[in-house]
């Protein structure tokens, strides 16, 4: 077996020695990459000073020569006389205020006069040696000549800074001739500004450079000096280090200024690296080493060196000013210096690297133990996965690349598994036809992130129709997509047939030609799933449509897998839920063609069986709707709208068990035929009989004369006995008037008057017409029978099956009388309103419960199971008087009271029906307002009826216009 090592201490002994050898390496590199970026900072520090003193220095020269050019064009030029180049001095003073740097402009004449303004400032260099009286600002040297061989005389005037003379005094010992001088010589050989070498001023002995320029006349020349004392503090503050020295070399090296220039010079002395310093390193290292290193900077780029000097080491920058390779800065800064900061990393890094590898020992073991555990959770998750106990909220993340890529393949894993599962849950629980092709459209587009999608069916004549459609999570309209056929084979959604899915590019054209003003035309990659039934049939195709891809067969296999997965399922549900739905369509037809062969059995019914639902589901809508009243609180579910739907349909199919005759029975004595057809065949035949006695009598007895006539008579009048007898019957079967007391008493008078009979009954029967008659004994013949009877085979006796036990299961309270028909003459005759017997009206009433019997042998789903009682209550009355289980207003559910409501009311306002006209819908209100108060129908229905709309929405729809005369709501609530 192989050795196996714990991984805590396989992690712990190599994050060790990673440790170590990095930390190490890290020591070292950081170090020279410190040490390297530190010295580049100092040359990025040398460039910027190198920069700040050469813009300073150029500032510096732009001002002045523009203070030379100044002077050289004005009328100071021009002035011979002392007094009047008096009147130039407040120029001279205002260009001095202008600028600090510059010190003094003046003016050198040709025959040797000279005209100067300089500023006096406190501190400044030689200033002492003027003796300016105090509040000095300024001090005007001139000197006069009165001929070219007459000595100077030279005069000091000294002002305040408002041009007061303070002091004016003769200074013999200025003997300045400025025609001696090199500014003025070099002035008159230039044409424009003449800038001269750094310098000690004559006056002050400072250093400093003088801009000269001749007049545009010749007679004299014009100069400003400028110092540049502010190069010093500019090179002391740009120093990188506090021990580096900078300083401006000019020409022959001559150092010009110095980072170092803290000391006072004395008057007379030249500006040279003895005076202001050079950098020891340079001064040390001799002649050949600074002239190496000055000559590389003609390039204009930095120079940096190192050089030694003792147990020293220096680093040397050094760069021409752009522009003007006459002048350089040189910086000497000391290496301990400028990696200072680098060793103090060092000397921490070292600290810390003895700090972590102390800690690491610790720290690997909590790493080991984390990834250990990691390891461990995504085991315990594989294992949960496998026994499809979910928990998608826990992401097991890690810092290892590869364990965090297990867990991230492991999460996705189970959010695949928990996705297919979730789908296939919710495709199998859902039960709208509709909704679940909407559910597999949003549930695809859900778990495989794409765009939209699109989901084709299988037509009967091989096209592909759309089904639903879904874009960036809008539907879209169907009506919209077109229908595909086999002439547009090139189609994607075409090509799925027989395949299991592809995976293709679609260009925006393509799309564009495809899905015209329908989907945006852009660049898509398409998921396409052929979806089949179990006898491999095409059911349709499933269109995905997800973003671009450069590779989308490689880069979209995940999802045609997914996709693939789950079109089977789709496949599978949408083949039950297809013959699921076809069912319901085949139920809803089935209950719709019982309801209309209800309605057509009988033209007293009319189209009752239809309209009845239409009413009922606007009831409900505006139940549903209101926000006010008793049912603003009452909703209903689809299932439960279903429910109701099918019991308004279904709520009058016990009648076709009812007899038509019944239904349809217009006079007293009509079975399957009008029985008063009988009777006047009787009559008949008793007046024939009648007539026949007479003429027997006259032929026996011989009568003539007035004997015979006095029998013609008896007989007219026995005829017209039969003929007012028979008016009479005839009257009372049609049941136009109620019947009286003495009608009753005349109808049996009726039925003592008999006919002779001489032919059997017992002929020519049907077997329970024989199983009737027999209950009595045949008579001899002939026999008379009376014209109007009520006799035993009149009666047919109800059989158990047609009986209604006390403890039935229904609840049926309904009174059943006693025998099934009677039909007896009298009977029948005596009815004392309308036309139906007893047994003939509880038949009527007895569609209620032979709707409920019927219904309750249907095997309805859990969710229907109401319809039975919802259908069989529609006469039942708040009251509790209805039938036919004599329930109240506490027992029957809003539901119930709409059906009941709406079967009323359409039953009054039916213009189909052969036995009335028309009820306009005044009328019909008026009468339902009643029922309303004796407890018939439910009050907040009716009253909903009519202040929702529904009364006249229906109104308008089934009622003829004369029907609708003016009615005012508020009347009927």
């Amino acid at each position: 077996m192989t050795h196996r090592i714990s991984l805590r201490i396989y992690v712990l002994a190599l994050l060790l020695a990673l440790l170590m050898t990095s930390l190490s390496v890290i020591v070292v590199v950081q170090f020279n990459a410190t040490r390297n970026m530190l010295i580049v900072s100092a040359e990025q520090l040398f460039a910027r000073a190198s920069s700040n003193a050469s813009q300073s220095l150029n500032a510096i020269a732009e001002k002045a020569a523009m203070a030379a050019t100044l002077v050289s064009k004005s009328a100071l030029a021009d002035e011979t006389s002392l007094e009047g180049r008096e009147k130039s001095a407040a120029m001279l003073a205002e260009i001095l205020r202008q600028d600090n740097a510059i010190s003094a402009v003046y003016m050198g004449y040709r025959d040797g006069d000279f005209f100067l303004m300089r500023r006096i400032t406190a501190g400044q260099p030689g200033t002492a040696r003027l003796a300016a009286p105090p509040d000095s600002q300024f001090l005007l040297q001139t000197i006069m000549r009165d001929g070219p061989s007459t000595p100077s005389q030279g005069r000091y005037t000294f002002y305040d800074s408002s041009l007061h003379i303070l002091q004016d005094r003769i200074e013999p010992g200025y003997t300045f001739d400025p025609r001696q001088r090199d500014w003025y010589k070099e002035a008159i050989n230039t044409i424009g500004i003449h800038q001269s070498d750094p310098y000690v001023f004559y006056t002050t002995g400072e250093l400093g450079l003088t801009f000269s320029r001749q007049d545009p006349t010749g007679s004299a020349v014009a100069g400003a000096d400028v110092t540049l004392a502010q190069l010093n503090k500019i090179l002391e503050q740009d120093r990188p280090t506090p021990s580096s020295v900078a300083v401006i070399l000019g020409a022959g090296d001559q150092v010009i200024a110095s980072s170092e220039a803290t000391r006072e010079r004395a008057e007379g002395d030249s500006a040279t690296a003895a005076s202001y310093g050079m950098p020891p390193a340079l001064a040390n290292a001799g002649k050949q080493a600074l002239s190496d290193i000055l000559s590389a900077t003609a390039s204009a780029e930095v120079v940096s060196r190192a050089l030694t000097e003792g147990q020293q080491r220096w680093r040397i920058f050094a760069q021409a000013f752009p522009g003007s390779s006459a002048y350089r800065l040189v910086i000497a800064s000391p290496e301990s210096e400028l990696t200072a900061e680098a060793e103090r990393i060092r000397r921490h890094l070292l600290y810390w690297c003895i700090g972590v590898i102390a800690v690491s020992i610790a720290l690997a073991l909590v790493i080991a133990h984390i990834i250990a555990g990691s390891l461990r959770r995504l085991e315990s998750k594989a294992h949960d996965i496998g026994l499809l106990r979910f928990n998608t909220r826990h992401k097991n993340r890690s810092f290892i690349v590869e364990v965090d890529r297990l867990g991230l393949a492991i999460d996705k894993l189970e959010t695949t598994v928990q996705r297919l599962l979730s789908v296939s849950k919710a495709l199998t629980s859902e039960e709208d036809y509709t909704a679940l092709l909407d559910l597999i459209m949003s549930s695809t587009v859900e778990a495989t992130e794409a765009r939209g999608a699109i989901l084709y069916l299988d037509a009967t004549d091989g096209k592909l129709e759309p089904a639903c459609a879904v874009m960036d999570g809008a539907h879209v309209d169907i009506a919209r997509i077109p229908v595909l056929d086999r002439q547009q084979r090139q189609h994607p959604a075409m090509a799925t047939a027989g395949t299991a899915g592809r995976v293709s590019a679609a260009s925006r054209a393509e799309i564009s030609r495809w899905y015209p003003d329908t989907i945006a035309a852009e660049d898509f990659t398409l998921v396409r799933v052929g979806l089949s039934d179990r006898k491999g049939l095409r059911l349709g195709a499933l269109l995905l449509f997800l973003a671009p891809s450069e590779n989308p067969e490689r880069d979209r296999a995940d999802i045609l897998a997914f996709t693939s997965a789950i079109s089977g399922l789709a496949s599978s549900v949408i083949e039950t839920a297809r013959l699921i739905h076809d069912q319901r369509k085949t139920i809803f037809g089935m209950v719709e063609l019982v309801a209309s062969a209800i309605d057509q059995k009988s033209p007293y019914t009319g189209a009752h069986c239809q309209r009845v639902p239409v009413l009922t589901e606007m009831i409900a809508k505006a139940a549903i709707a209101t926000t006010e009243g008793p049912l603003k609180d009452f909703s209903m579910t689809a299932d439960e709208q279903q429910s109701l739907n099918l019991a308004a349909w279904l709520h009058d199919c016990g009648k076709v068990t009812t007899p038509e005759y019944v239904i349809d029975k217009s006079t007293k004595l009509e079975t399957i035929y009008n029985r008063i057809h009988e009777i006047r065949t009787r009559f008949e035949v008793a007046k024939r009989e009648a007539e026949a006695h007479c003429w027997r009598d006259i032929a026996e007895q011989g009568l003539a004369g007035a004997g015979r006539q006095a029998r013609l008579d008896r007989l007219a009048q026995q005829w017209a006995e039969l003929d007012a007898d028979f008016a009479f019957v005839a009257a009372c079967n049609t049941g136009a008037e109620p019947i009286q007391p003495e009608t009753i008493a005349r109808l049996n008078s009726i039925a003592g008057k008999s006919f002779t009979r001489t032919l059997s009954d017992r002929l020519g029967l049907s077997w329970e017409e024989e199983a009737r008659l027999a209950r009595t004994d045949a008579p001899a013949l002939p026999v008379a029978e009376p014209l109007l009877a009520d006799s035993p085979n009149h009666v047919i006796e109800r059989q158990e099956r047609d009986k209604i036990a006390p403890d039935n299961p229904w609840g049926f309270t309904i009174n059943v009388p006693t025998v099934l028909y009677n039909r007896g003459e009298i009977y029948n005759l005596s009815i004392r309103r309308g036309t139906l017997t007893d047994e003939e009206f509880y038949k009527i009433k007895e569609h209620a419960v032979s709707t409920i019997r019927m219904l309750d042998k249907i095997p309805f789903p859990a969710h229907l199971n109401g319809i039975r009682y919802l259908a069989g209550a529609h006469h039942e009355r708040m009251d509790g008087n209805g039938y036919p289980c004599s329930l109240d207003a506490r027992e029957l559910s809003i539901p119930a009271r709409m059906i009941a409501v709406a079967d009323v009311f359409e039953a009054l306002t039916a213009a189909d029906r052969p036995y009335r006209r028309a009820m306009p819908l005044s009328r019909a209100l008026s009468i339902m307002a009643s029922m309303r108060a004796e407890g018939h129908i439910d009050g907040d229905i009716f009253a909903l009826f009519l202040t929702s709309g529904a009364c006249l929405s229906y109104a308008r729809a089934n009622m003829k216009p004369e029907q609708i005369d003016a009615v005012e709501i508020a009347d009927y609530l």
